[in-house]
């Protein structure tokens, strides 16, 4: 993500889900600036995650620690260190998390605990979207951009009218 942002550069604002809102969180803790981030379904535990993976898969746990051993050493990283919800996040960017109370893949209590460790958050629940629904729902859509659109202090004439417009 980081290389991404610096060939595209001036990222003003970053949107993720499930696993790529942990890769936006994990991107702003190395130094990526932005204005505005909105995570959608994120897991606070990657490593958790690979478990449930593995399990899903029925993978043996020698295989699964194999496999957790392997992407560290690939990607040169700590389990420990990819946690979300740990206290102190240097960005000051407004973050907003958008979770489904019956998401199966990645419950609510990961969203709720980056939230409680990110100052200011602000955490909004939905009911009967899951996991990839919540991509599709015009009402998360349009209050995606209307959280973003008044982060990042976006002129008033430069704004898209639509549902956007009537999401607060």
């Amino acid at each position: 993500m980081l290389a991404v942002a610096e060939d595209a550069g001036n990222v003003v604002g970053l949107v993720g889900h499930s696993l790529g809102a942990a890769a936006c969180v994990l991107a702003m803790r190395q130094g990526l600036q932005v204005r505005a981030a909105v995570l959608l379904a994120p897991l606070s535990d990657p490593e958790k995650y690979a478990g449930r993976f593995a399990s899903i898969c029925r993978m043996p746990a020698p295989v699964r620690e194999s496999m957790k051993i392997r992407l560290a050493a690939r990607h040169g990283v700590v389990w420990e260190k990819l946690r979300l919800a740990v206290p102190a996040h240097s960005s000051a960017a407004p973050l907003l998390i958008i979770h489904d109370h019956g998401d199966a893949k990645v419950p609510l209590r990961d969203g709720r605990a980056i939230a409680a460790s990110w100052p200011g958050s602000l955490l909004v629940t939905t009911r009967g979207l899951g996991h990839h629904k919540i991509l599709r729902s015009a009402e998360v859509v349009g209050g995606t951009v209307s959280f973003l659109l008044r982060s990042i202090a976006i002129a008033p004439a430069a704004r898209p009218a639509g549902p956007a417009e009537q999401i607060a």
